[in-house]
């Protein structure tokens, strides 16, 4: 089948490096592949899409702006088989489907668990008119990909999936992570946690600071790699805890591996998410994790005491005493690594491919 893949963007992201990696995985075995996405803007990812992938921009952006451009698209492009990376892009390749009176299998992917993301938004609209135009749609595509158990769960209780629609297909590894697996050497660990990710509202990383705040060995230092809107206010928050000496904030940067190895722990304290990449990501290179029992996704990846610490949702004093133990353990680097490899990309992408089959499948049992 042919594969046209649809985006909202190629911005660095963990929805977008999956993305790449699924549909370059596509054109590998031999499939035609095209990527359609609403615009370039910021395309950090375009560089590593497959040289034999047409890449189209609808030069547009949002999801109400960007349906007329989505159903010129459908109308005027043979599709046999849609992948949608995003809930809200799923509905309206939904809608320029039936528009168009064409008929192909659209298989979604969903990329936190709705109902906590919609939960926390600031945005009304988002909360309550996105929210329920989803639930009105969203079901009516062919497939859906949840990326752990919990997000299926609620993609099934609160979204109108029936169980046989939701495939859990965790997030795979990228190469560079997975030649990690093979790295025997030993870096002398330094002595900083590190969070990886946007400074965003989601990411809880107030929590993350004032538990850091508590942890007792005052030599230590907390990195904070990446960008966002919330970095002045807590850098602010620092100072009112007295703790802007230790903290360190770096801007985003490819070069994460050094970062991972060299930590005591990459913590974790979102509000939610989907499947923290960060934390497999971590593992690959041996460093433990620790991270709030978030509605999805942790509780999957760590195994309490062998690879890290899992601590109740939202409890600062017991994230920070989990930071604390983590700096005393006796971690089996190894081990550690080893825990990370069912993650490895030929597994997961494996998956993906046996989905495109059940496609196939399907589409030769309804022309029957």
């Amino acid at each position: 089948m042919k594969i046209t893949g649809f985006i909202f963007d190629l911005s660095k992201g963990g929805a977008q490096g999956v993305f790449v990696t699924v549909m370059n995985s596509f054109r590998k075995n031999g499939h035609e592949v095209d990527v359609v996405t609403l615009n370039l803007e910021n395309a950090v990812y375009l560089d590593n899409i497959d040289k034999g992938i047409k890449v189209v921009s609808l030069n547009t952006s949002g999801a109400e702006k960007s349906l007329p451009a989505l159903i010129n698209y459908v109308k005027n492009h043979d599709i046999e088989t849609a992948w949608v990376f995003g809930p809200e892009l799923c509905v309206d390749i939904y809608w320029a489907k039936w528009l168009s009176r064409k008929d192909f299998p659209i298989i979604g992917r969903c990329i936190n668990t709705l109902s906590v993301e919609f939960k926390y938004t600031d945005s009304l609209r988002r909360k309550y008119i996105t929210n329920a135009l989803l639930k009105m749609f969203f079901h009516k595509i062919t497939y859906v990909i949840a990326q752990s158990n919990n997000m299926k769960d609620d993609l099934i209780e609160n979204y109108h999936f029936k169980e046989s629609q939701v495939k859990t297909i965790n997030n795979a590894l990228s190469k560079k992570y997975e030649e990690e697996f093979n790295n025997s050497s030993e870096l002398e660990r330094d002595n900083y946690f590190l969070y990886v990710g946007r400074l965003e509202k989601q990411k809880g990383l107030h929590m993350l600071l004032t538990a850091f705040s508590q942890v007792k060995d005052k030599t230590t230092q907390l990195v904070l790699l990446g960008d966002g809107s919330q970095r002045g206010s807590l850098e602010q928050l620092a100072a009112e805890l007295g703790i802007s000496h230790r903290v360190e904030f770096v801007n985003y940067t490819n070069q994460t591996i050094q970062y991972y190895k060299k930590a005591i722990a990459v913590v974790l304290s979102s509000y939610f998410e989907g499947f923290p990449n960060v934390l497999i990501e971590s593992l690959s290179c041996g460093t433990p994790v620790v991270s709030f029992d978030l509605p999805s996704g942790p509780n999957e990846i760590i195994v309490q005491g062998v690879n890290g610490y899992l601590v109740e949702y939202c409890n600062v004093q017991k994230l920070a005493e989990k930071m604390e133990l983590t700096m005393h353990n006796k971690w089996d680097y190894a081990k550690i690594k080893e825990s990370a490899r069912r993650y490895a990309g030929p597994t997961i992408l494996k998956k993906y491919a046996d989905l495109l089959k059940q496609c196939e499948m399907d589409a030769r049992s309804q022309n029957i």
